[in-house]
């Protein structure tokens, strides 16, 4: 759990409180076992497009200097957004899709390089009202090619259960039966630790995931509760809230915490 002598003016992506990085570590593993887990459903297709969209091709053109201020300040914002996150009122923040591109091309390499699987490299976001579009080039073996996911990102009437609408995932021209894998995409997130289901919006597949309790709880006192994602304006607006958790459930808590788990 976070400890109490976590100041808030120390550096939490040198550092790497526990809280935070139970954050950012688990928003990028579950965002790499689902592009995984596209990416090995499809490698058996002999020839994948190479064809990049136009904000994958315009993000790879910046310059490494201008990617690393960017990268540096959704850092800021970040570690801004966690600050308030421990502070038992109601807070919000905003991740620009230029600083998220930005500490995507220089800071996810250079500082956790084991979150990113061998086979996809290069990761770029794009942003537009209530869609974000994930590219990233993978290789593996003899197979290479663009894979494109576009989807939407919203919190569920349920605390803490985020539910990811897949509208389109393709490798090159070739489309992901998402429901085919379903089954499939539910243990391995399972073994990650993360309980989810599935639903449908529209007709598009809907992955309900639960944020495990560890990611989110201050010092057994405290939790926090995610209540809105927005996509607008070329950012991820993010609102929740803070506060106590009551007598009964911080015995559980602590209790869990005794027995080691």
């Amino acid at each position: 759990m976070l400890s109490r002598e976590v100041g808030v003016d120390e550096d939490p992506f040198n550092e790497k409180p526990s809280l935070l990085w139970r954050l950012i570590s688990g928003a990028l593993k579950l965002t790499f076992v689902l592009v995984m887990l596209l990416f090995a459903g499809l490698c058996a297709v002999y020839y994948l497009s190479q064809s990049a969209p136009d904000f994958y091709v315009a993000a790879m053109k910046q310059e490494d200097e201008e990617l690393r201020v960017l990268g540096s300040q959704l850092e800021t914002t970040a570690f801004n957004i966690y600050n308030s996150a421990l502070i038992p009122s109601a807070w919000q923040g905003a991740l620009a899709e230029a600083e998220i591109n930005g500490w995507l091309a220089s800071e996810l390499p250079a500082k956790f390089p084991e979150l990113l699987p061998e086979a996809v490299r290069d990761p770029r976001v794009s942003l537009a009202d209530n869609k974000i579009t994930i590219a990233c080039r993978c290789k593996y073996k003899d197979l290479h090619g663009m894979l494109v996911g576009q989807f939407d990102l919203f919190c569920t009437d349920q605390p803490n259960h985020v539910a990811i609408r897949i509208v389109s995932i393709k490798l090159g021209i070739v489309p992901f039966p998402v429901p085919q894998f379903a089954a499939y995409i539910t243990e391995s997130l399972l073994k990650s630790g993360y309980e989810s289901s599935w639903t449908q919006m529209e007709g598009d597949p809907v992955l309900i995931v639960a944020v495990p309790d560890d990611h989110l709880v201050i010092e057994q006192y405290y939790r926090i509760q995610v209540t809105s994602f927005d996509i607008k304006n070329k950012k991820i607006m993010i609102t929740g809230e803070t506060a106590p958790i009551d007598s009964d459930d911080a015995d559980s808590q602590a209790d869990r915490v005794n027995r080691g788990g």
